[in-house]
């Protein structure tokens, strides 16, 4: 006999659904708007437009949007594909970030 597999209730479509964003929190936005400003000087440093940068990376435009304006969480993979997109080591920005935060 045929084992079944448990499906959703989807009929067929993709069982992984939009999770709207977790917004951050104020005592978190200065480092987020930091992170997202770096990332958003390199693209400007480079010349890539933010439609290629999404295609290149597999990251949606709406995503770089709230990631380089500091207003979401982002997963750390989101962020290593940046970096590594940039050839930046990840190890050498976000101890940038410290130096600059240290010098306040």
């Amino acid at each position: 006999m045929k084992s079944r597999t448990s499906r959703s209730k989807t009929n067929g479509l993709n069982p992984k659904q939009y999770q709207q964003p977790i917004e951050v929190s104020p005592e978190h936005k200065d480092f987020f708007s930091q992170v997202g400003s770096r990332i958003e000087e390199l693209r400007k440093k480079q010349g890539v437009s933010i439609t290629e940068l999404s295609k290149k990376t597999g990251i949606s435009r709406f995503t770089y949007y709230l990631i380089i304006q500091g207003k979401v969480y982002w997963n750390s993979q989101t962020i290593l594909t940046l970096l590594s997109h940039y050839n930046i080591d990840a190890a050498k920005f976000f101890s940038s970030l410290t130096k600059s935060a240290n010098s306040m």
